[in-house]
């Protein structure tokens, strides 16, 4: 990735590697790999296809509170 998609990378590997869950919502070709290669922890990454109005699902709406 390169631009911001890789300043992304970066936030979202540094975040899981501190023990944070992060959630990639609507970019289902986000780079996990970048992600791992970069130390983050894949195992606090979620990522969720869709956006618009699947933000408004129950399972969104389950999905975002059990992350938080």
């Amino acid at each position: 990735m390169t631009g911001a998609g890789s300043v992304l990378v970066g936030v979202v590997a540094a975040a899981s590697a501190a023990g944070h869950h992060v959630a990639i919502i609507g970019q289902p070709r986000f780079g996990l790999l970048a992600v791992h290669e970069h130390g983050g922890d894949l195992r606090k990454v979620a990522v969720i296809a869709g956006g618009g109005d699947s933000l408004k699902s129950p399972i969104f709406v389950s999905t975002a509170s059990t992350l938080s």
